[in-house]
C-alpha cells in the first residue's frame, strides 16, 4: 500500500482509477484503503475534507477540467484544481479512459465522481462501511448515496435538465456490488483470514440476480443460463479466460461443443 505522504501529488480520480481498472480484488481493496487513508490524514478537517474532495474530483486532469463557459460551478472548479493543482505538484492527466459514447446520460463519468464524493464526503471509510453491511440491500443503497446541488439537477457541466436522476438506479447499484463491494469482502476476508466474511460475500453472489450483459446473453442462448450473480461472473470469467483466448480445448464446455460438432 502506498505510503500516506503520496496523497499530496495524487488525485482523488488517479485512485479511484486505479481501483476500477485493477485486475484483481487485491489491487481494488489496496487502491480503496489507500484513499481512505492518505487522504484522510492530509486534509486536515472535515469541512476541508469535502471542499478538496468535491473540488479536485471533477478537475482533476486537463481533458475532463470544464472550460471557460459562463457557468460559476465550473468556472469555480476549474480555479481550485488550478489552485491544488499548483500547491501540490499534481501531474495533469493525459488521458483519463474515460467513455462518452454510447452511455446513458446518468452514467457519464461526471456524474459517477460527483457520486464518489458525496459517498466520502464527512467520511471517508468506505470499506468500513462496505464491510460492516449485513445484506446487499445494505451495500445496495449505499451505492445509491443521492446526489444534491448542482449535480442533482445535470448530467454534465452547463444548464439544468429537465429530467435528472438524484440517484443511481438500482439495477446500476447491484452491478457495482456485484463488480466491486464483493471483490472487495473476499479480498479483506482472505487477507485477514475473515471466512466468515468470505462466504458472506459468497452467499451474497448466489442471492443476487445475475448481470445483463452480451457474454451472460451469448451463454444462455446456447444453452447456458445464468441462475444468479454467481453463475453469471462465472461465465464472465470464463469467457475471459477460455474464449478470448481461443482456449477452447482447454475449456471442459468448448471440448465437448467441438466434440459434439465433429461426431455430426
Amino acid at each position: 500500500m502506498a505510503p500516506a505522504s503520496r496523497s499530496s501529488r495524487e488525485t482523488l480520480w488517479q485512485v479511484w482509477n486505479m481501483a476500477a481498472e485493477a485486475p484483481e480484488a487485491s489491487a481494488m481493496l489496496s487502491a480503496t484503503r489507500w484513499l481512505e487513508n492518505s487522504i484522510y490524514h492530509t486534509v486536515p478537517s472535515p469541512s476541508a475534507r469535502t471542499f478538496s474532495v468535491r473540488k479536485a474530483t471533477v478537475a482533476a486532469d486537463g481533458s475532463s477540467r470544464p472550460r471557460s463557459t459562463g457557468d460559476p460551478y465550473a468556472e469555480s472548479l476549474a480555479r481550485e484544481y488550478t489552485f491544488l493543482a499548483h500547491k501540490f505538484s499534481l501531474k495533469q492527466l493525459t488521458s483519463p479512459g474515460w467513455k462518452m459514447g454510447r452511455m446513458r446520460p446518468q452514467n457519464l463519468p461526471y456524474r459517477r465522481i460527483a457520486l464518489l464524493a458525496a459517498m466520502v464526503a464527512g467520511d471517508f471509510r468506505i470499506v468500513r462501511r462496505l464491510l460492516d453491511a449485513k445484506c446487499p440491500e445494505e451495500a445496495i443503497e449505499l451505492m445509491r448515496t443521492p446526489l444534491t446541488g448542482y449535480w442533482a439537477s445535470r448530467f454534465t457541466f452547463g444548464g439544468a435538465s429537465e429530467r435528472t436522476f438524484e440517484t443511481m438506479s438500482r439495477g446500476s447499484a447491484t452491478v457495482l456490488v456485484i463488480n466491486v463491494a464483493i471483490p472487495l469482502m473476499i479480498a479483506y476476508g482472505m487477507s485477514h483470514g475473515d471466512d466468515a466474511l468470505t462466504g458472506r460475500a459468497f452467499e451474497w453472489l448466489a442471492s443476487l440476480p445475475a448481470e445483463s450483459n452480451s457474454i451472460v446473453s451469448t451463454f444462455a442462448a446456447a444453452g447456458i443460463p445464468a441462475r444468479d450473480a454467481f453463475t453469471s461472473q462465472a461465465l464472465i470469467q470464463l469467457r475471459r479466460e477460455y474464449c478470448e483466448k481461443h482456449a477452447c480445448l482447454l475449456c471442459r464446455i468448448g471440448h465437448r461443443l467441438l466434440a459434439a460438432r465433429a461426431k455430426r
